[in-house]
């Protein structure tokens, strides 16, 4: 956010930076779990 605590883009929104978090927590998981998936576990 800027130093007037005006948005300039959804980006700024504290919401989106949450969910992209999750997003990226999530991605991690499912990819950590189809790679044990395919080795056999």
């Amino acid at each position: 956010m800027n130093t007037q605590g005006k948005l300039k883009s959804y980006k700024d929104l504290l919401v989106w930076q949450k969910s992209m978090a999750l997003v990226k927590d999530i991605y991690r998981l499912t990819r950590s779990s189809l790679r044990m998936n395919d080795s056999g576990w």
